[in-house]
């Protein structure tokens, strides 16, 4: 069972971060200001999906994080540190990232382009943010 849920995290976080660093490409040319609006609208209906898939991932790798935590028979700092800031990135890419990416959507549809580099901007920050709460926990984990 431990391995099982071992896989199904890991799977979780390579979807998790595949689709950001996706996103962040779409984000990119989006951000490009000779871009056609058509091209600008197909990567925004991109970028939506890829936040889709990459909650999923998110989600399942929480799930599967809290039932390799329940497993755990020796409970040491580093765990705690890794439950704690792992769970707690999970949780901020999935609110984050969505909301970023809903109000990116709207401003998009509406046309109105002046105001994506602000939104663009927002969202890539918030994509740093749980990057760093990744090589975080990356980092404690294999120490």
């Amino acid at each position: 069972m431990k391995h099982t849920a071992l896989f199904v995290h890991l799977l979780g976080f390579s979807v998790w971060v595949g689709s950001f660093i996706a996103m962040i490409i779409c984000l990119i040319y989006i951000r490009k200001s000779d871009a056609k609006i058509e091209l600008i609208q197909m990567l925004n209906r991109l970028q939506t999906k890829l936040t889709i898939i990459g909650n999923a991932g998110a989600v399942i790798m929480l799930i599967s994080g809290l039932i390799l935590y329940s497993m755990t028979k020796t409970y040491t700092p580093a765990i705690y540190l890794t439950a704690a800031i792992g769970g707690g990135t999970c949780v901020f890419s999935v609110w984050a990232i969505t909301f970023q990416s809903n109000r990116l959507s709207e401003r998009i549809k509406s046309n109105s382009n002046k105001s994506l580099t602000r939104s663009i901007t927002l969202m890539i920050v918030s994509s740093w943010i749980v990057l760093i709460g990744i090589a975080t926990v990356v980092g404690i984990a294999t120490s």
